[in-house]
Parts: C-alpha cells; structure tokens; sequence
C-alpha cells in the first residue's frame, strides 16, 4: 500500500524524477514509517479517496492467484462439514477481508452466508461467516463502497466507541456462549482483547483455544540451563496471562503443525 501511494502521487504529479528513483525514495520513506501499523494505515489511508483507495487494496489482496488448496484452508472445510446431530462449527468469525475461506468451502459444496454489516442475518441452513472487519470478494462489482473496512486508526476509535457496534455484538455473544478456537491470529488486535476481557465471567475457567507459535529464546552466551529454565517459566506465565482473557493456548513450533492437529478433530 506504501509503495502504490507513492507511485500514485508520482503520477498524480507527473514527476518523472520521483518515478526514477523510486527505490531510494521507498528505503526513505521505510525508514520514516509510523511505529504503530494502525496509524501507518491512517496516513496512507489519507493520501486517496474511498473509492481508489478500495480500488487499490482490492488491486494488492488478489494481484496473485488466489491458492484454496491449502492444508489449512482444507483442514477448516472438512471441519465445517455439517454433522447429523448438529455439533460442530456453528459460524466463522473472520477478521480477513478476502473471499479464501468462501471458495474453499463452496468446492467442499458447504453453503455459506456472508454477514458483512448489521443488516445482514443469519440462515438455519446455511454457515454464517461474519467479516467482523469488513469484506472485499475477489469480484470487485460486488463491492459494497459504503460498507467500511478496519483497517486503520480511525476505524478502530469507531469501533471502540460504538458501544452497540454490530460486529462487536456479534464476537461478545459467541465469546460468551460458545468455544471458540482462533487460528491465525495474533491475539493483538487491541478491540478483540478488550472483547475478551469483557466477556470473560468471574471464575470462569478459560473456554476458548488459541493456535500460537513458541518463541523460545535462545543464546550462545548464556548457560543453556539457565535459558531453559527462563523459557520454562516464560511458558508458564503465557498460559497464567492468556488465561486471563479465556483462552487455552495450543503451542506449535511450526505453523504446519495446525492442520494436523485440525485433522485430529475428525477422528
């Protein structure tokens, strides 16, 4: 999105001198950027209009082909597939705006419902996706230009002071009522944590799970003892903080672990 915005201003300006040296101008411009990704977004957020500015996120998110044919996006199908007495996966909340997880169930013929705002609903027949954060198919005409992506700063303050926000509703009911298992998620995202934390009850034992990587620290000059030990109680505290917020933590050391273990589920 960096390098489009300014490509987008050379052009704009016909500066044929920015377009040149592009590649130094980017190294500075890199170096310059804003610490927080949210406020970064802000500021190249601010260098386009709504309808360019979607143009060009929709240009970056599938200027490659689009693979379904992932272990993992395999493993999640096979989990949805309805069961005859109900138990299963009731819905998918998404914090991606891509379409991925849609074609990947449609070649597993699982029909879904894509909930995108506040006037969408769910259907008894039908495998509701909420794209809590907003959501771009990769058939750009059938976006929505008004329904609004979070993507940036400001979407996040909307967010944090629509107490009734749709999607905030949406996450706190099935934070509250059902278990929920978080795949590819960095547990960072600072309206989900508050989520969290707000839908916890008192002495509630952790109803959720979450898939993370161990990132074990390691050092030549330190005794290898000393740094097992630090990692042991390291470990320990994750699961005591993640714990505060509900959630079990599932630790992989690689990200291809999860498929396997999503496959585990099946037997």
């Amino acid at each position: 999105m960096f390098s489009e915005m300014i490509l987008e201003i050379a052009n704009k300006n016909h500066n044929s001198l920015l377009s040149q040296n592009m590649l130094e101008i980017m190294n500075l411009a890199y170096n310059n950027q804003e610490e927080s990704p949210l406020a970064q977004m802000r500021y190249i957020r601010g260098a386009f209009e709504t309808k360019e500015y979607h143009k060009l996120l929709h240009k970056i998110l599938y200027k490659n082909k689009v693979n379904t044919n992932t272990k993992l996006l395999k493993a999640i199908a096979e989990n949805c597939i309805p069961k005859r007495n109900h138990i299963g996966v009731r819905s998918i909340i998404t914090y991606n705006f891509d379409d991925l997880i849609e074609k990947c169930l449609k070649k597993y013929k699982i029909a879904t419902n894509v909930i995108d705002s506040e006037l969408g609903s769910t259907s008894p027949d039908k495998l509701s996706i909420f794209h809590v954060h907003g959501y771009m198919p990769s058939k750009i005409e059938n976006y929505d230009d008004n329904n609004e992506l979070v993507f940036s700063e400001e979407n996040y303050h909307r967010i944090y002071r629509d107490v009734y926000c749709w999607s905030n509703i949406v996450q706190l009911n099935y934070l509250r009522e059902t278990t929920g298992l978080f795949i590819g998620c960095s547990l960072t995202d600072p309206n989900l944590r508050r989520l969290l934390d707000i839908a916890i009850r008192n002495n509630e034992r952790p109803r959720h799970y979450a898939f993370l990587k161990r990132n074990m620290l390691s050092n030549n000059d330190i005794n290898q003892k000393a740094i097992d030990e630090f990692n042991k109680i390291d470990l320990s505290l994750k699961e005591k903080y993640y714990a505060s917020l509900g959630l079990n933590i599932i630790w992989i050391n690689e990200y291809d672990e999860i498929p396997q273990i999503l496959n585990t589920f099946l037997e």
